[in-house]
């Protein structure tokens, strides 16, 4: 279980760094300071949204499981 959710998170940071590269530079081209806020706001969303799905596909997998 603790191994999945690191995983989880692991997948998210690298999610994370892939959208910072494509929002930091879209936000400068569009007149935004992107602060350290910027960074911050997308790593959290980005694990965040990657446990949930995280844990709904294993809820499925399980309850397909056990049927």
């Amino acid at each position: 279980m603790l191994l999945w959710i690191l995983g989880e998170v692991v997948v998210g940071l690298l999610v994370a760094g892939l959208v910072a590269g494509l929002v930091v530079p879209a936000s400068m081209r569009f007149g935004f300071d992107p602060g350290p806020w910027v960074g911050v706001g997308i790593t959290a969303t980005c694990i965040v949204v990657c446990v949930v799905v995280g844990e709904r596909m294993r809820g499925r997998r399980n309850a397909r499981e056990s049927s």
